[in-house]
């Protein structure tokens, strides 16, 4: 028998400067001894796998994640979508208020941008109060957790803009759809954009937000091939063919 080990993403974002990430990462550190093969979903965390915990003795492969031929069925938004849509779990991890603070930005330069936030978690509360103080009621509305292909047709440009992540499902599933995206530079997002990582903004930048917003927005045809592009190129890297 072989012993097959994939690390979860989420415990290679601990570090050890808290109680929770010495739990987390010593464990890891105790199962890469029973190993035989470990299995990466992207080589962002096979990186950190060996930064953060060592050097696996055994066979070592990154294999992506991938999407099943239904989700590469593009998704067309209503006329009633809002410019935005953001799906995930609400935490400021996934850097949720720092699209709150980029529409009130656009807002304030005379942009009324629109938002849809779909998911729930636990800094929900937070982000309400943060859109209620910046008097973005009626610019951003919150929907409960939904189907992914649901909630992306939601929104015309999909916005990613994490503080962490490794290789998310949730960016796959939109380029696949053929929505434009936005988001961070963080985790694995590198690899799934391949040439075009340079597409990619800084997290924690709300100017560099509200700036690729409204170039995503004003974009017309541009942003729609690049949305076509990544969507090919997701088709030839993340298919799960």
């Amino acid at each position: 028998a072989v012993r097959a080990y994939t690390p979860h993403g989420g415990s290679l974002l601990f570090d050890h400067t808290n109680l929770a990430g010495r739990i987390y990462l010593a464990t890891e550190r105790l199962l890469m001894r029973r190993g035989d093969l470990f299995l990466f979903e992207s080589q962002f965390s096979a990186d950190m796998f060996r930064r953060k915990i060592g050097v696996p003795r055994g066979l070592v492969r990154v294999v992506h994640n991938g999407i099943s031929r239904a989700e590469f069925e593009p998704v067309q938004p209503p006329p009633d979508a809002t410019d935005l849509v953001f799906l995930g779990e609400l935490r400021l991890l996934k850097g949720i208020d720092v699209l709150i603070e980029a529409i009130a930005r656009l807002h304030h330069d005379g942009r009324p941008v629109s938002a849809t936030l779909v998911g729930s978690g636990p800094d929900h509360d937070l982000f309400v109060a943060q859109v209620e103080r910046l008097g973005l009621s009626s610019a951003i509305r919150f929907l409960p957790a939904m189907p992914g292909r649901q909630a992306l047709s939601l929104g015309r440009i999909m916005v990613v803009p994490s503080r962490a992540e490794s290789l998310p499902y949730v960016v796959l599933e939109a380029a696949a759809a053929e929505v434009p995206l936005i988001t961070t530079n963080v985790g694995g997002i590198s690899e799934i954009y391949g040439s075009q990582a340079g597409n990619l903004i800084p997290p924690d930048d709300v100017a560099a937000l509200a700036q690729a917003i409204g170039q995503a927005l004003d974009g017309g045809a541009a942003t729609a091939t690049f949305a076509q592009t990544l969507r090919e190129r997701v088709s030839s890297h993340f298919s799960i063919d």
